[in-house]
């Protein structure tokens, strides 16, 4: 603790900063499938770390952490959709994290505002995926991989037969996946926190 207390607030925060980006990476490697999602959709709680670090840190570094974790994915991992997967992982988690940690932050961090705050901030988040899949995403990966947008209606319709058109899929599918990736990723990081807190 006494070398913790000797360390500069400023060193202290860009260490904090690398540690949840690092975490966030790491955790976000391991992928779930979830059972009522195409397997194009899994579950990783990387997400968890970044929102926790919003709520540490505040909400100008939650999104720095995500930055910070796209670029550690980007040089090691690389990417094979030209960058539109990591871009658009960045956005709707930077999103998440600024959106839940800035309320939070102008109230206090009492449970109940921590609800709030991360309900606002899935609300956000899910909306945006939903923009982001239906008018960039699934347009784009369909010339990218040269796959049939009307093969991905079929294979959802084996899911929800009523899925007839993208904005069905994205309503139906995409909406759906990100809103239980966000309660899950939100719940998570509330968890951690109401620990680490102090």
């Amino acid at each position: 603790m006494e070398k913790l207390a000797g360390i500069k607030n400023k060193d202290l925060n860009i260490v904090m900063i690398s540690l949840f980006s690092v975490l966030a990476f790491v955790v976000s490697l391991f992928k779930i499938p979830l059972f009522f999602a195409l397997p194009i959709y899994k579950l990783d709680l990387g997400e968890s770390f970044v929102l926790l670090g919003g709520l540490c840190l505040g909400p100008i570094n939650g999104v720095l952490i995500a930055l910070i974790k796209t670029i550690i994915s980007l040089v090691l991992r690389g990417s094979r959709t030209l960058m539109l997967s990591e871009l658009t992982d960045l956005f709707v988690s930077a999103t998440l994290a600024f959106t839940s940690s800035i309320y939070i932050k102008k109230t206090n961090n009492k449970l109940k505002n921590l609800i709030i705050g991360s309900l606002i901030g899935t609300l956000i988040r899910s909306f945006l995926s939903i923009v982001l899949n239906y008018y960039v995403l699934i347009p784009a990966f369909s010339i990218m991989f040269n796959f049939s947008v009307d093969n991905l209606l079929t294979k959802a319709r084996e899911i929800i037969p009523t899925i007839d058109n993208l904005f069905k899929f994205t309503m139906f599918i995409t909406l759906p996946f990100n809103l239980v990736k966000s309660i899950i990723s939100c719940t998570t990081a509330i968890l951690l926190y109401k620990n680490i807190k102090n």
